[in-house]
């Protein structure tokens, strides 16, 4: 088979009903949600299947709950012995990746992401009047530098050349989006109850660090694509570093990407809700196939598209 490479989602992927049908069609996936509500003290049926959306989209929430999707569905696959060559997750799904390739256990990994969850919720509230506003342009973005310096606001994710993420003070954020839809792009305020990934956050990540010390993190079977350095990193202290400075620094997304690709990687496998990161790769490499499992439907269709895959590199 062609070197793959297993990707996880992050917050903003979830939907209410997310993970039903392979809830509904395995016991291995009903296990999982019930040993989450039970290591959590939070009903993950009722919550994922039902919302309503404004409760499962709060931080301290839908980190857990995706987390808990990105396994389900990642195991649909590991079950019948689908291995990626490395992994790599969006911002939270870097836990996932981290489970994927054997770093850290189902049990401590959900643990982590409501800690981080958490965190990050509390400090985004202490710290009011701040959060995240998406740039979008039809033709690639230019001219970012300035706007961070001349609004004094920060890239938090740097998606691709048509998707970028700012963060900053609220009224800071306002004069960049005027300045960017003065130069042709869209400004869009994201919902999210911080600045993430900025420096704004590092009282969080510094929380973060002291809680990750006494985690047992294991050597990774596999490399995961650090988001903020583009490392491939398997040592516990490299991801315990990048697990930290994930929460005060930027997603480089597009740089994970582009590394990957020129290391010979030449599909993708997203595994969990929605398509988010198809849509963010094709803008980075449209000739690059990306194949998802969020459902049944996309597991057996992936499934067909993997053999065929493996078919043509024997051939």
């Amino acid at each position: 088979m062609e070197k793959s490479v297993f990707l996880f989602p992050g917050q903003g992927s979830q939907y209410v009903g997310m993970g039903k049908s392979l809830f509904d069609a395995y016991d291995f996936v009903r296990d999982r949600f019930h040993e989450a509500s039970r290591l959590l003290d939070m009903n993950f049926q009722d919550l994922c299947f039902h919302g309503p959306e404004d409760r499962l989209t709060q931080t301290r929430n839908v980190q857990a709950a995706i987390t808990l999707i990105n396994v389900a569905c990642y195991e649909t696959l590991a079950r019948e012995g689908i291995r990626p060559a490395a992994a790599a997750g969006h911002s939270l799904g870097e836990y996932t990746a981290l489970y994927a390739t054997g770093a850290l256990d189902f049990e401590d990994a959900l643990l982590l992401v409501k800690t981080r969850g958490e965190y990050m919720q509390e400090w985004g509230e202490e710290i009011e009047n701040a959060g995240l506003l998406s740039i979008l342009g039809k033709t690639k973005i230019q001219g970012i530098d300035q706007v961070c310096q001349k609004a004094n606001v920060h890239v938090a994710v740097y998606n691709n050349d048509y998707q970028i993420v700012l963060g900053g003070y609220e009224e800071n954020l306002k004069h960049a989006k005027q300045m960017v839809e003065e130069m042709g792009f869209k400004g869009v305020p994201l919902k999210v109850s911080g600045p993430f990934h900025t420096y704004l956050m590092k009282p969080a990540a510094d929380r973060m660090h002291t809680y990750l010390g006494d985690v047992d993190i294991t050597i990774s079977a596999r490399p995961v694509i650090a988001n903020t350095s583009t490392r491939a990193i398997v040592d516990p202290m490299d991801i315990k570093n990048e697990l930290t400075d994930q929460i005060f620094k930027p997603v480089l997304w597009k740089d994970c990407v582009e590394k990957m690709i020129e290391s010979g990687v030449r599909f993708f496998v997203e595994i969990g809700p929605g398509k988010v990161l198809n849509g963010l790769i094709g803008k980075v490499d449209p000739n690059v196939k990306v194949l998802n499992v969020e459902d049944r439907q996309t597991l057996e269709r992936t499934m067909q598209d993997l053999i065929h895959l493996s078919s043509g590199a024997k051939a």
